[in-house]
């Protein structure tokens, strides 16, 4: 009720979250996620300096990467069929309600989405799937998640097994910590990054949702924010 907001001061909080003080006490840092959406349609304590244009450096880079990766998927030999977007819970729900509420009935590319250590739903997964035209994208803010990190070995193994020489070479790594997804043997033309004060149940508007955005494309996508 109205009552109950002013006596919790919703306002005055408000106001502290849209002007970027650090709410987060946990991390002391900022509570940014919005800025990651439409900046046109923010309101006025979004607009000014720095909050700002910490927002949309990661935003432009990850369109960067959007336009580079799907170039590169039509120019593959054999077409992307299949995208594995390995990670965990937190950060592939919102992606995967965006690929199954707007992708429509025959997405170009399917989305499969590995969020847990169960062996059996990864064998069950990668039988759908052939190394000539499946993608690869392993999302982990730190890049150090054992479950996500175990996944994407067994994924390596299946790419050896069936002759391909380094396949990290075609794995995508999206992350806050860019350095980490190198260390692991990602290239570092193919890490994706978004800043550190998105937080996995907040994440849908960032890179995290890559794989969503390469199957609906920009403007959808754009739309979407």
């Amino acid at each position: 009720s109205l009552v109950y907001a002013m006596e919790i001061g919703l306002k005055k909080k408000r106001h502290a979250f849209l002007g970027g003080e650090r709410l987060n006490n946990s991390e002391d840092q900022a509570v940014l996620h919005t800025l990651l959406r439409d900046a046109d349609n923010q309101g006025p304590e979004l607009k000014n300096g720095s909050s700002l244009e910490l927002a949309l450096q990661p935003k432009n880079d990850f369109y960067k990467h959007c336009r580079a990766l799907a170039d590169s998927m039509e120019s593959r030999d054999v077409p992307v069929n299949e995208i594995l977007l390995v990670s965990i819970v937190g950060s592939t729900r919102g992606t995967q309600l965006l690929f199954e509420a707007l992708s429509g009935n025959q997405p170009n590319q399917k989305i499969h989405f590995v969020a847990n250590i169960d062996a059996h739903q990864l064998a069950n997964v990668l039988s759908q799937c052939s190394v000539d035209s499946t993608l690869v994208i392993g999302v982990s803010k730190t890049f150090t998640t054992a479950e996500t990190l175990q996944n994407l070995n067994t994924i390596e193994q299946w790419f050896i097994e069936s002759g391909v020489e380094s396949p990290k070479d075609v794995f995508i790594g999206v992350t806050a910590a860019p350095e980490k997804a190198q260390q692991y043997g990602i290239p570092e033309s193919n890490v994706v990054g978004f800043p550190t004060w998105v937080g996995g149940r907040y994440s849908v508007w960032s890179s995290v949702s890559l794989s969503a955005a390469l199957v609906l494309g920009k403007d959808k996508f754009d739309e979407f924010l």
